[in-house]
């Protein structure tokens, strides 16, 4: 009998070792996925960025482009939309500010003499940047934007 039970425990230890160093190395693999996946969506959002900031940072009012900037920004809202990546956040602030950046751009360039097509800009941009408002100051921004021309 002592020997069956010795016999028994040191099969019932094994199976418990190896289960728990499967279910170890198991947990470890979706950890490492989990990072790679969180690193590539952040590659992704900054490569996003950098084409938003390249669309709105220019030298003379002429070399802007509504419908670019437009559409950058909708790719980066949708694209996004519902991400739960850790640096969205930060990424969203930085959205917010390039726009203010072109914002007051535009209206130091007082609007290129054209108000009525810059505050159709702003007011669109305004519209697709609303679903990343998550602060007042954001929220103020957005209405900074849609009325700056009137």
């Amino acid at each position: 009998y002592f020997i069956v039970r010795i016999t028994y425990n040191a099969i019932q230890s094994s199976i418990y070792m190896k289960f728990s160093k499967n279910k170890i190395k198991t947990d470890q693999e979706q950890a490492l996925k989990s990072l790679e996946q969180e690193q590539e969506a952040t590659n992704t959002m900054i490569k996003v960025l950098k084409a938003i900031e390249a669309t709105i940072r220019v030298d003379t009012y002429e070399d802007v482009n509504f419908e670019k900037i437009q559409k950058a920004l909708d790719i980066y809202v949708n694209y996004f939309k519902g991400s739960q990546i850790l640096t969205k956040p930060a990424c969203d602030e930085r959205v917010f500010i390039l726009f203010d950046e072109h914002a007051e751009f535009l209206k130091s360039h007082n609007f290129g003499n054209d108000a009525l097509a810059a505050g159709r800009h702003l007011s669109l941009c305004s519209d697709s940047l609303q679903p990343l408002a998550t602060t007042p100051q954001q929220e103020a921004l957005l209405t900074k934007w849609r009325t700056m021309t009137t």
